[in-house]
């Protein structure tokens, strides 16, 4: 049956590969060219393969799966196109120097069929990872190839090797951002081909503090005066002076430069105009703007962080209770599945586990049986996984971007300035912990050990890219539901994948000192300001785990951010909860909610909410409907305090007290009555909104009216005859003339 499958893939695949590499376990699919008998038979291709290694398959078997392309060792034949991919990737580009995006185009008649679509960026970048990892023949293969164990050091040789050739043919290495060394051009070295040279150069200033000094004098050394042009603003400053003096010495009078102008190729070029009006653009630009690629970048990665999150709490619902533990399975039919599921055990010595399973048929039939109910949701379950673990690394990507100046008119401290910036960076950071904390609580970590690992053994290793960061990712913390936490979580679990300290740091200070979501003109009172501030409370509360001596030492920062598990937030909560000052805040409360109701009251009486008493008090209403709601949220959220608060000191009492001081009546009364107001004020301002525009077009021609009848007054042929009986008016003449 074997041979017979592997034949049928070979003439299917034919068009794409020379080979024919199944998964340790296949499934013949239920389509046409498959024969119907054959459809849905899992064949165990892990043991063949094994078979074969002992040496007692047969050989007329054996040579007819090598007539067919068939790979024995799967591993063995990921690495040998690997190498491929590189022996190919160096004659096409001259160097190993493979951008982490690279990707192989597909159909390109220059690279073998089996490496279409290959991501041979992040294959480098895993092989430069795992080094220490490597057996000495595969090290040995590859140091005969050329490759770049650290891309930092030769990108560093080519970058001055390109800046020489630049200056060779210009004359000088003020390399404009956008230049990139042209391709198959018979001036550049082919290691520089299509070498964003400009971008580099950025990229050396942006650094320069950081560089070695043997690197600053490689630079320097490159013969022009001024040396290596450090600072570009500087330079480009002189020469635009220079050139805006020239231009009127040439042409006289003011310096109205014309948007159009370029200086005549006969002298150093310097668009005078453009520059200036670029840098307009760049201040009025909004930074959601689509032109604005920082922008796009933050706000496509926030909308991907809430899509994650999303899938999540949609799959944590649907858990099948197989990966939860035997307590969770009520089927007794499931609890056979329980002997092939593993934990990351499996992972130390994946064939003694395979072989408990192979040398039993019993056994061979459930783990068949099992993945065919189960591969779909498995695969769900570890693309989330691996979605995930992608946000992260692009996250981190964009803050290493900001970093480097990789966005030109934009940086880690004026995206904090801008207010769409801001909400963006803390939502971004924000969603990265929710992500982790979600992960967690809705997925406990055995259950998601265990479908990582049977994922990973029915599709095999070289089918999963990021299968050891997925790993790391889905680690048990050894929290649990339900269960007291472990010590120092979720501080170690959210260092798994550290964000910047520096991104953390400043994230943390803009939502401690800022209004971030603008809520201040809608709860301008100060006693609104827990209110006003809730929406990033909240955010504030996930990203201060990436920062725990903040939570644990940092007590002058702390005495705004009150949080009784960790030391020096808990002595800021304790003078806040203090019995004596919890019964004085829970009887200003109390006044509250009485003066509310009584407001609420009077605006309810029947006639009392008309067109003009609305328009008239509009300031009343809504400070009447803000302090219900605030006072509202606090009691309601005051209502759900424990009976005993860990780590807080006499929390008892100060349940007692609030149960003493609150009625749950009038809470209920309030709450309904709050809401009578807002639904007949939205009423009232929708019935105002829509006779807008048919009141002003009234007015306008009334007004028009008015005029016409006062124009024709004043002939003194015609009497006004609109005008009637106004006492204001009267009053209001009749003083201006004693006047």
């Amino acid at each position: 049956m074997l041979l017979e499958v592997v034949q049928i893939a070979r003439s299917i695949q034919s068009s794409t590969s020379d080979y024919v590499n199944f998964p340790a376990r296949f499934t013949v699919p239920d389509v046409t060219p498959w024969p119907k008998s054959l459809r849905g038979r899992t064949i165990q291709v892990a043991r063949v393969r094994r078979q074969f290694k002992d040496g007692v398959l047969p050989t007329a078997v054996v040579e007819a799966l090598n007539n067919v392309g068939f790979v024995w060792d799967a591993k063995q034949h990921n690495w040998t196109l690997r190498v491929l991919a590189l022996k190919t990737y160096k004659s096409l580009y001259h160097n190993l120097l493979v951008p982490y995006e690279f990707t192989v185009p597909p159909h390109a008649a220059t690279w073998s069929r089996d490496l279409w679509g290959c991501k041979l960026g992040v294959a480098v970048t895993n092989i430069r990872s795992r080094a220490h990892q490597l057996p000495p023949d595969r090290k040995a293969e590859l140091d005969a190839l050329g490759f770049v164990w650290d891309s930092h050091e030769l990108t560093f040789d080519i970058k001055v090797l390109a800046l020489n050739t630049y200056k060779q043919l210009h004359g000088h290495v003020h390399v404009p951002f956008e230049f990139k060394v042209p391709d198959t051009h018979p001036s550049w070295p082919p290691t520089c081909w299509k070498l964003k040279l400009g971008r580099a150069v950025h990229d050396l200033r942006c650094r320069g503090d950081h560089l070695t000094p043997e690197r600053r004098d490689v630079l320097d050394a490159l013969g022009y005066v001024p040396l290596f042009v450090w600072d570009s603003h500087e330079l480009n400053w002189d020469m635009k002076l220079q050139a805006l003096a020239t231009f009127k010495q040439v042409f006289g009078g003011t310096l109205v430069v014309p948007q159009d102008f370029v200086v005549p190729s006969t002298a150093p070029k310097a668009n005078i105009s453009n520059t200036t009006s670029d840098r307009r653009d760049l201040m009025e630009l909004g930074f959601l703007a689509e032109e604005n690629d920082c922008g796009q970048s933050l706000l496509r990665l926030v909308s991907r962080g809430s899509a994650i999150i999303a899938e999540l709490l949609r799959l944590s619902n649907n858990i099948p209770g197989i990966f939860l533990g035997s307590a969770f399975v009520e089927d007794p039919e499931q609890r056979k599945y329980l002997d092939i599921l593993f934990d990351f055990a499996y992972l130390k010595n994946p064939e003694e586990f395979e072989n408990r399973v192979n040398s039993d048929t019993d056994l061979l039939d459930v783990d068949d049986e099992f993945m065919g109910n189960h591969e779909d949701i498995l695969d769900r379950f570890y693309q989330l996984f691996d979605s995930i673990y992608k946000y992260i690394q692009d996250f981190l990507a964009f803050c290493d971007q900001l970093e480097k100046g990789f966005f030109i008119q934009h940086n880690l401290a004026n995206i904090l300035l801008n207010t769409d910036g801001a909400q963006l960076l803390c939502e971004a950071l924000y969603l990265y912990g929710v992500m982790l904390l979600l992960l967690d609580q809705r997925i406990p970590g055995p259950a998601r050990e265990r479908m990582v690992i049977a994922f990973f053994r029915n599709k095999g290793e070289s089918a999963l890219e990021n299968i050891d960061e997925v790993c790391k990712l889905c680690r048990v913390t050894g929290f649990l539901p339900g269960s007291p936490k472990p010590a120092q979580y979720p501080e170690r679990y959210f260092k798994r994948f550290a964000p910047p300290k520096e991104v953390v740091s400043m994230v943390i200070g803009k939502l401690q000192t800022d209004d971030v979501y603008l809520q201040e003109p809608a709860f301008p009172h100060r006693d609104h300001r827990s209110t006003r501030l809730a929406a990033q409370a909240s955010v504030l509360y996930v990203v201060l785990y990436f920062a725990p001596d903040i939570l644990i030492h940092e007590k002058s920062t702390m005495r705004e951010i009150e949080w009784a598990p960790y030391p020096a937030a808990r002595l800021a909560l304790a003078n806040t909860l203090e019995v004596s000052n919890l019964v004085e805040i829970v009887k200003a409360k109390m006044h509250t909610s009485a003066s509310s109701i009584v407001s609420l009251t009077h605006f309810l009486t029947e006639g009392v909410l008309t067109e003009q008493y609305v328009l008239e008090n509009i300031d009343a209403l809504l400070d009447c409907i803000r302090t219900a709601n605030v006072t509202i949220r606090w009691t309601i959220l005051h209502s759900r305090m424990q009976e005993t608060i860990p780590m807080m000191n006499h929390s008892g009492d100060q349940r007692r007290v609030f149960d003493k001081g609150t009625d749950p009546d009038r809470l209920v009364t309030l709450l309904l009555q709050t809401s009578q107001l807002e639904w007949k004020l939205k009423h009232e301002f929708e019935r105002l909104l829509a006779a807008k525009e048919d009141r002003w077009q009234h007015c306008i021609n009334e007004t028009c009216d008015r005029l016409s009848e006062l124009s024709e007054y004043f002939t003194g042929e015609k009497p006004l005859t609109r005008v009637e009986r106004n006492e204001d008016l009267i009053k209001w003449f009749a003083d201006t003339s004693a006047k």
